[in-house]
């Protein structure tokens, strides 16, 4: 997310939208999805070619608490146990491979 100062105000079409971020106390519960979508790496240590189109990827919210439950397995000294707060959101397959970094 990004925060642009513009010379003159946006004039609003069926393809120009504003978008409506989340306030900190609303929730996401899991079993819902959502969408990822980004210019990064396409899999691990490589990089998207050129040209370079948007990617996306639909995945599954997941709930705060089971979404820790998969740190814990093997939490990571760097940012201990629980690292998912409540203010956060939580989203993947606990199996990997689709996900916003590959």
């Amino acid at each position: 997310i990004a925060l642009v100062q513009l010379t003159e105000p946006v004039r609003f079409t069926d393809e120009i939208l504003p978008v409506c971020l989340p306030g900190p106390s609303d929730a996401f519960p899991g079993n819902r999805t959502c969408w990822v979508t980004g210019w990064g790496s396409i899999a691990s240590e490589v990089s998207l070619p050129p040209p370079k189109t948007l990617q996306e990827v639909q995945v599954p919210l997941i709930d705060t608490a089971a979404c820790n439950a998969l740190y814990n397995i093997a939490p990571d000294p760097k940012i201990g146990r629980d690292p998912v707060k409540p203010d956060m959101i939580c989203a993947g397959y606990a199996e990997g491979q689709r996900d916003s970094c590959q």
